[in-house]
């Protein structure tokens, strides 16, 4: 490239983008790419996807600009791009690895380690008697998020809500839930074979026709505990359906406790369903 190819190109950069602009430019990206790699996984996937392609155009401007007219901003133009790459790279393999995988662990702290893992018995006559689904007396929750209208009236959000046998409702807290709990009282000693978890809000709001599925945090993973004290960890796929894994032991109660949860659009996270299988005592 010729001086005077050379020239007219520094010129316009220099009149499209000042020196001052381009540090502020610079410092931005820079800023852009490392939240993007501190949150990447707290975030919806589109979020962290768009957060680093803005990251990576603002870097490629300021690194063009610098090398044009050898400024000081090739330096953030070039971390800003790495950084907000890596972002977008770590954000899809971890979206990728929550849908293509789920796994269903035995064991934490005094959980049972020995119980086997595997689909609930079938409802119906077995050698102990007959398996049945089990109706909890009554649920309590840690936190309940307050009621909203969605055009259709107001949808309330208690406890029992998760155990209606009706998925369009639910159980929800406000934030990530983690550490949340739900404890559900059987009023009876029960024999548990098995248990159902619906991880996230399968329904569409009434007025907006919003998924409320992607709108709201969903279980990734769950601490089930008997009232003497032993637990079930439980690792859900991202999924509207019901999920069952196996759980036996003699309770009148039960206790789930949120470890983990996928981020949705909306600062909520919702259970519409659990349901229990097992016999009467």
């Amino acid at each position: 490239m010729d001086d005077s190819v050379t020239g007219r190109w520094d010129a316009r950069v220099d009149g499209l983008l000042s020196r001052e602009l381009e540090d502020v430019l610079g410092w931005a990206a820079t800023t852009i790419g490392v939240v993007l790699l501190a949150i990447v996984g707290m975030v919806p996937v589109i979020v962290a996807v768009l957060m680093g392609i803005v990251g990576i155009a603002v870097g490629a401007v300021v690194l063009i600009a610098a090398h044009s007219r050898q400024g000081r901003g090739a330096g953030h133009g070039v971390i800003a791009i790495i950084f907000s790459a890596v972002g977008v790279l770590t954000a899809l393999v971890l979206s990728m690895t929550a849908f293509l995988t789920m796994s269903i662990t035995s064991g934490a702290g005094e959980a049972d380690s020995g119980t086997a893992v595997g689909p609930i018995p079938t409802l119906g006559p077995s050698a102990v008697g007959e398996v049945v689904r089990l109706v909890p007396q009554s649920a309590a929750a840690s936190t309940t998020a307050p009621p909203v209208s969605d055009g259709g009236g107001v949808v309330s959000f208690e406890a029992m809500k998760a155990l209606d046998g009706d998925a369009s409702t639910a159980w929800r807290t406000v934030g990530d839930g983690v550490g949340e709990t739900i404890t559900v009282a059987f009023g009876r000693p029960v024999r548990l074979a098995g248990i159902g978890v619906i991880a996230g809000y399968a329904s569409t709001d009434n007025a907006s026709w919003v998924d409320r599925f992607g709108q709201n945090g969903r279980v990734a993973s769950a601490r089930f505990t008997l009232d003497d004290g032993r637990a079930t960890d439980v690792t859900f796929l991202d999924s509207p359906q019901l999920q069952t894994f196996e759980l036996t032991g003699d309770t009148t109660a039960l206790q789930m406790t949120i470890l983990s949860s996928t981020p949705g659009s909306s600062p909520y996270t919702a259970v519409p369903e659990v349901e229990f299988y097992g016999w009467q005592g």
